[in-house]
């Protein structure tokens, strides 16, 4: 047992080390010796859990990403988007500290498209209801300028403070999506 605290809370140390550091510096720049002293942690022991300072974002990412998809009840019908996306800003709000990092600037967007593509099956088969005869690549299209719009209003939302509630958001998000798809009726 006293391996496993042992284990957890090195794994924490460098996860805070690696999360501090990324407010400042982007990922490509953090090095494995930087995080290692921030987390007063040497090298061996950071090898022993992580290949490089990318494959603890990764890990760190993956956890956020796993709480999201199971904070997603599946009783919840697919077309209900609305729904959706308010239990994932739900939960991104309740995890505010680690997506203000995540989302900062000099940080890629690679967490949120993640995120976003994991609702895609939803939102096509919403936007299939209401139009059965557009074509799969415009929704497509559509679904990638839906999707890099919602993450530049996510990142903003978070950036600031998450000022809107996870309702309202999601209805906004929602409504813009919904009222996107006019562009592929004919």
């Amino acid at each position: 047992m006293a391996v496993d605290r042992r284990v957890k809370y090195t794994k924490t140390v460098l996860k805070n080390a690696l999360l501090e550091l990324m407010q400042t510096y982007p990922i490509d720049k953090i090095t494995v010796t930087a995080l290692c002293e921030k987390a007063d942690v040497n090298r061996g022991t950071f090898y022993a859990h992580y290949k490089d300072a990318y494959d603890l974002l990764q890990q760190i990412e993956s956890e956020l990403i796993d709480e999201v998809i199971e904070s997603i009840p599946p009783t919840l019908k697919i077309e209900e988007l609305s729904q959706m996306l308010e239990l994932i800003f739900t939960t991104i709000k309740r995890n505010g500290s680690l997506c203000r990092v995540l989302f900062a600037e000099h940080n890629d967007k690679r967490f949120l498209k993640q995120i976003l593509e994991a609702v895609r099956p939803n939102a096509f088969l919403q936007w299939r209801k209401l139009n059965p005869s557009a074509p799969e690549e415009q929704l497509d299209l559509l679904y990638t300028f839906f999707s890099n719009g919602a993450i530049a209003i996510i990142s903003n939302w978070v950036q600031q403070d998450m000022e809107w509630d996870a309702a309202s958001l999601a209805r906004f998000i929602e409504q813009v999506s919904l009222h996107g798809l006019d562009a592929v009726r004919r």
